[in-house]
């Protein structure tokens, strides 16, 4: 699973949400997105949402992390 926090030429960045995919390539397939939301951490999947398990937080298989989402860190 991805670095929660990056620091970069002195500026730390947490992450926000990450995309998930599951498919042979990007034009097919099925998305899913983790958000980190008032400290927890929330799986959505189509019309779902539920607090992230750790299984969420750690794609395997199929499932790869596709995109990552950083904020400046206050």
């Amino acid at each position: 699973h991805a670095n929660e926090r990056i620091t970069l030429d002195e500026t730390s960045f947490e992450l926000t949400s990450f995309v998930c995919h599951q498919g042979a390539t990007p034009f097919g397939g099925h998305y899913t997105t983790i958000v980190k939301y008032a400290g927890n951490w929330w799986y959505y999947n189509n019309s779902t949402r539920r607090l992230a398990s750790p299984m969420d937080m750690n794609p395997h298989g199929d499932d790869k992390i596709y995109l990552l989402f950083y904020q400046r860190a206050h």
